[in-house]
């Protein structure tokens, strides 16, 4: 019975090492922390200090095109959003 784990896994397509990052988030213990800026919209009910100079990704320089199958309004809103 000792590799009848890892057949299953297999059988099912899977695989019954852990990635590097499955390992890491295993690790972890406790909540997972909620971004700033969702503190801020919902209302820090904690009322502690946020983090001021939090880093922000930064925006695409260019708006990639639309792709082929939108048509009409949802390409206006392609557009409008993007």
């Amino acid at each position: 019975m000792r590799g009848g784990t890892c057949a299953a896994v297999r059988a099912i397509g899977g695989t019954a090492r852990q990635t590097e990052n499955e390992k890491q988030e295993s690790r972890m213990r406790g909540r997972r922390p909620i971004p700033t800026h969702l503190k801020v919209l919902r209302g820090n009910t904690g009322h502690r200090a946020l983090p001021e100079n939090e880093p922000e990704p930064a925006a695409p320089v260019d708006v990639p095109d639309a792709p082929a199958f939108l048509q009409g309004y949802a390409c206006d809103e392609w557009y409008r959003i993007a």
